[in-house]
């Protein structure tokens, strides 16, 4: 959710996470084993949401909440050890 004064533009990006090379190369870890994914504007999960130029996610503030929605997906990959996978992935917005 964002809150901007009514008329304010904004960019909201998302970072690379820690494990990854870019926006098409995340990855969550569990010791050294990984589980690649992705975050999307859409959920048609053709467009990559990530931290720069038309990666980001742009909008207008309406001086309330607006909700903006991540799509994230996990693709078809071999099958990882059982447990709990973890990534950060650091939300930028610019107003």
């Amino acid at each position: 959710t964002i809150r901007c004064t009514n008329g304010t533009t904004y960019d909201v990006g998302l970072g690379d996470g820690e494990n990854s090379t870019g926006p098409m190369a995340r990855r969550m870890k569990l010791g050294s084993s990984f589980i690649s994914y992705g975050l999307f504007k859409t959920n048609a999960y053709t467009t990559p949401w990530g931290n720069t130029g038309s990666d980001r996610v742009s909008g207008t503030g309406t001086a309330g909440n607006q909700n903006i929605n991540v799509f994230g997906r996990v693709p078809p990959q071999a099958t990882p050890s059982p447990g709990t996978y973890k990534d950060n992935v650091v939300v930028t917005v610019t107003y």
